[in-house]
């Protein structure tokens, strides 16, 4: 939409509140001082009109100017700054500290898979954004999964109790910084060159020998808790899902923008949702990096409310079930910048920078 027409409708009504405030407080002074006096509706509607009619003419006025101005600026070459930002946005591999963080990780995997042994069907593996290429800097928070045998403990909430009690052991041998009991994981701390970092440990009990789905234990009260629940996933299939470099240079982005704006989607949420963009949208992946975060965010806003999306480990874990006010936020976002970047392609820099 041209300022033109946005600064017109906003001028008309702001100036039109305004003269409309105006006369009443003074027909109400008018009221004060001599008793006789009636309210004159027809005033302050005649002057309500007036106010519009001036705010109107000069929004459009300032929005036409706004829009030669806008005109005038020369088009540039946005992809290359995009990919320097979305390089310099994504997690270092080889910075110290991460490769410290992995080491420790490490360590602790292979102290749990010597401890349970056959009761594990895989030596523990990770997955996440940090295995898919698209964790942010600074973004250090592994998870990794421990897939048990279907008849290696009584129940899925031995399995967490059992593991409870052997990350305590590393605690005391000074391995571990803190531990802590979390929805359907368990949260290591590592003191890495003095930093806190922490590790999900995620525990599944398959269901039979030649499956890789099974259950997780949902617990939002304590480990011991009888009132825990469980729901099925397949934590293997996260680990099959592989982007693009183009894909990963996008979601980087978007997921650094949402960061910064405070926007209330899921990092993994938006992952689905690029992808979902990817398949809808014929020639996509063909387009700029501009273009395509253009795209992303045009089939966001206008299908967001629409559409239905499930977590490709479980059918049943319903991604797009948020509340009005949380859906309408995203939408609001997404449509921002798109009318952004439709006014002004060259602002797709200062966006995301």
């Amino acid at each position: 939409m041209k300022k033109s027409n946005t600064h017109a409708k906003n001028g008309a009504i702001l100036v039109g509140l305004v003269n409309c405030t105006t006369n009443v407080v003074l027909q109400l002074d008018e009221m004060g001082k001599n008793p006789d006096l009636k309210f004159d509706f027809w005033r302050m509607t005649v002057a309500t009109f007036k106010g519009a009619a001036i705010g109107g003419i000069g929004g459009y006025a300032l929005g036409l100017y706004m829009d030669y101005q806008n005109s005038q600026v020369q088009p540039i070459n946005t992809n290359p700054t995009l990919k320097d930002i979305a390089e310099e946005a994504s997690l270092d591999e080889k910075d110290p500290l991460y490769l410290e963080y992995q080491r420790q990780s490490q360590v602790l995997c292979n102290k749990i898979y010597k401890h349970y042994g056959s009761r594990l069907k895989s030596r523990p593996f990770y997955y996440g954004s940090s295995v898919k290429g698209t964790a942010l800097k600074g973004s250090h928070d592994l998870d990794i999964a421990l897939q048990f045998w279907y008849d290696s403990f009584g129940s899925l909430g031995e399995i967490y109790d059992d593991l409870w009690l052997l990350l305590n052991s590393f605690k005391k041998e000074g391995l571990i910084w803190s531990i802590r009991l979390q929805n359907n994981s368990i949260g290591v701390f590592l003191n890495v060159y003095g930093e806190k970092l922490k590790i999900d440990f995620v525990p599944v009990q398959v269901t039979k020998k030649k499956s890789s789905s099974g259950y997780l234990r949902v617990n939002r009260q304590s480990l011991f808790s009888d009132k825990s629940t469980i729901k099925k996933t397949d934590v293997k299939l996260l680990t099959s899902v592989r982007f693009t470099p183009g894909e990963k240079e996008v979601i980087v982005l978007l997921k650094k923008w949402k960061k910064e704006n405070g926007i209330p989607i899921s990092s993994y949420l938006l992952e689905q949702l690029v992808c979902r963009t990817y398949h809808e949208v014929p020639g996509l992946r063909n387009w700029s990096i501009s273009k395509r975060i253009k795209g992303i965010a045009r089939f966001i806003s206008e299908n967001f409310y629409s559409i239905r999306m499930t977590s490709p480990e479980n059918s049943n874990n319903n991604l797009t079930d948020l509340d009005c006010d949380q859906k309408t936020e995203i939408v609001n976002a997404f449509n921002r910048l798109y009318r952004q970047y439709e006014y002004q392609p060259n602002s797709i820099i200062e966006i995301f920078q």
